[in-house]
């Protein structure tokens, strides 16, 4: 999921991770309300019941 995503339509976002921590400064600036924010991805996923990762396809994909 990218930044381009975050104005969907009922589509709430309360947590971003990503591994350069400027892009995610960046991307928590976008947003109206205050999320979470993770630079480990093992971090979000031992907090979160549900995920939804969005990923290209590369190898990152299948560290999940």
């Amino acid at each position: 999921m990218g930044a381009n995503h975050f104005g969907y339509e009922n589509t709430p976002v309360v947590a971003i991770c990503d591994v350069d921590k400027k892009h995610l400064a960046q991307a928590a600036g976008m947003l109206k309300n205050k999320v979470k924010t993770f630079h480990d991805y093992q971090k979000l996923i031992e907090l979160s019941k549900w995920i939804l990762c969005i990923s290209p396809p590369h190898p990152i994909a299948m560290v999940l």
